[in-house]
């Protein structure tokens, strides 16, 4: 290769490395080229290396959300690992603003290489947030274009909840609490039922089954 197709980058003086930047573009170009060069000239014939851009991205991005309360996620993240993954050092998640990674907030801490999934604390606030997006990361730099998957805002709640009390006596209350199902009720495993009592900070509550 003469490298009369050549895009020049850089000098390297008193030493045998040179540093390529975080992404840097190398459009159509294939090969590193390395001319020597003495004080009269540089050489006509460079040595020549195959450029081989490493490409690790995540597949099959899922987050079900079973917080149920609406505005509120949680439980867990996974991923499916890169079909090369031998660059890969650890995974950042995010939640974010669309597939881009726009507006994004860091989810726990980074993944360890070797482990897919992490946990939403239940609770966790929904925001503005669109999407959970998962970034591949080297030794060197997270890489610039993530994978992701759109957040679903699971939500249920009981609605018309009705009680006749068939106890007679003061103080007491027995018969039967219904309700009927309002939302998603695909991932409701059991209803909890208690006994509360409003004031300034909610209703405390005592179980009831």
């Amino acid at each position: 290769m003469s490298g009369t197709q050549r895009s020049f980058y850089g000098i390297a003086t008193n030493t045998t490395e040179l540093v390529v930047a975080t992404d840097f573009a190398i459009g159509t170009l294939t090969h590193v080229l390395i001319y020597t060069k003495s004080s009269f000239a540089e050489q006509s014939t460079p040595q020549v290396f195959a450029l081989a851009d490493a490409i690790a991205s995540v597949s099959g991005v899922s987050f079900v959300d079973r917080d149920l309360d609406i505005g509120d996620l949680g439980d867990t993240i996974t991923w499916n690992a890169p079909i090369d993954a031998s660059k890969v050092t650890r995974y950042n998640v995010y939640f974010a603003v669309g597939l881009s990674g726009a507006d994004r907030s860091q989810v726990g801490m980074p993944v360890d290489f070797d482990e897919y999934r992490i946990a939403v604390d239940e609770n966790t606030s929904k925001l503005s947030y669109t999407h959970v997006v998962v970034y591949t990361q080297s030794y060197l730099t997270e890489q610039t274009t993530p994978v992701g998957s759109a957040i679903y805002d699971a939500y249920f709640s009981a609605s018309s909840i009705q009680f006749a009390d068939k106890d007679l006596d003061v103080g007491s209350v027995a018969g039967v609490i219904s309700w009927t199902p309002s939302g998603d009720v695909s991932l409701v495993t059991q209803y909890m039922v208690y006994i509360g009592i409003e004031n300034s900070s909610g209703f405390p509550r005592s179980g009831c089954r």
